[in-house]
């Protein structure tokens, strides 16, 4: 009989190591994914900031463009008078 007491406290023994070297593994493995999580959040982030970036740059080029066509358009209109008073001259 007491040598079956002995038997199951090491069989539990053995138990309770592999459960606490499991729970080991497992808070490491938490550890990892949760590192991956916070990295791919920055990372999340730094496209939003980036996107952000991206979307003044363009707003920004659509005002310049809009500028130009309002300068070509005024120009254009500018010859059209410059050829008419040009055409009244007689050489």
């Amino acid at each position: 009989m007491g040598n079956d007491y002995f038997e199951n406290a090491d069989f539990y023994a053995k138990i309770s190591e592999n459960i606490a070297s499991m729970s080991e593994e497992i808070t490491a493995t938490v550890d990892q994914v949760n590192g991956a999580i916070q990295d791919m959040a920055l990372k999340a982030q730094g496209s939003s900031e980036n996107s952000e970036s991206i979307k003044g740059g363009i707003n920004e080029a659509s005002i310049g463009m809009n500028q130009i066509s309002v300068a070509a358009q005024t120009q254009a209109e500018m010859a059209e008078k410059l050829n008419e008073l040009v055409s009244g001259f007689k050489i």
